[in-house]
């Protein structure tokens, strides 16, 4: 069983609502859901503002591609990937 560290916070009433209506009736509970939340948000979330990264529909993604030419793909991995890996990884 993983550790687990007791913290205490607030919320807006606005945010505890929702999360009461996703739990009702389910297996689910609360921080379970928090916890996942939590996780998303510290190993991923923080870095999509800054790196203007957005979620994606893989087979929206998948006819984007299928659009481009091999030399094209290239391109643009190499005009977005030599600066923005080493940012990303700086930050």
């Amino acid at each position: 069983m993983a550790r687990l560290t007791r913290r205490t916070f607030a919320i807006e009433r606005e945010v505890g609502e929702k999360i009461d209506d996703l739990v009702d009736g389910h297996p689910l509970e609360v921080n379970l859901l928090v916890n996942k939340a939590l996780r998303r948000y510290v190993e991923w979330g923080r870095f999509v503002d800054s790196f203007k990264l957005v979620t994606i529909d893989p087979r929206l993604l998948k006819l984007f591609w299928s659009h481009l030419t091999m030399d094209e793909a290239r391109e643009i991995g190499l005009q977005n990937g030599n600066g923005r890996v080493v940012e990303f990884i700086l930050t």
